[in-house]
């Protein structure tokens, strides 16, 4: 499952890999990542020291287990990407390699006053906010702004970000105030 979350400088990502080991114990993952996201911390219980490398033109991380694990596993990831001068980002994931079978979903929110929109989606399905995993909106400090899920790699996902202008406004005082707050299913709020 993946959060991105759109800031003011970056787009960040927090990754949860849930493995489910069959038959025998691994001692690690390899996890392949797109060469321009930066790792910040991968964290789970008995992962240990991670480390990069490049081999055939591909980036991928090793990360061993401090002990054999069988059974179910969590591996969380928080990677980033700056912000270039274009305002297009896009996102193809960090595929775990050597696994029979990978579906996930992703969650976008917006932490900054920008608009975004979808300018591509490759091998993913929209999806309603309402449909994403209750550990997944969980993590987010905001509320959703799309949803998509996939079922094999490879998948891409291309957001154009419009940052808008802060406007300055004048302080007020309100003595009485009434609002309503709709919230449609495809994660929309409308005020009123």
């Amino acid at each position: 499952n993946h959060l991105i979350s759109i800031d003011d400088d970056a787009l960040r990502v927090k990754t949860d890999i849930f493995l489910n080991i069959l038959h025998n114990e691994i001692s690690g993952i390899r996890l392949e990542v797109p060469g321009n996201i930066n790792i910040l911390t991968i964290t789970g219980e008995g992962v240990g020291e991670w480390q990069e490398s490049q081999p055939a033109g591909s980036r991928q991380v090793s990360i061993p287990f401090t002990y054999g694990i069988k059974g179910s596993a969590v591996v969380r990831v928080s990677a980033e990407k700056p912000f270039t001068d274009g305002l297009a980002v896009d996102f193809s994931g960090m595929r775990v390699l050597g696994t029979v079978r990978e579906t996930g979903t992703i969650g976008v929110e917006l932490n900054t006053s920008a608009e975004i929109k979808v300018a591509e989606q490759t091998g993913l399905e929209k999806i309603p906010v309402a449909r994403l995993p209750a550990t997944l909106v969980e993590r987010s400090a905001k509320p959703m702004r799309l949803g998509f899920k996939y079922l094999k790699h490879p998948y891409s996902l291309v957001l154009n970000v419009e940052k808008h202008e802060k406007i300055a406004v004048p302080m007020a005082a309100v003595h009485s105030a009434s609002a309503v707050t709709l919230f449609t299913e495809d994660g929309k709020v409308v005020h009123r």
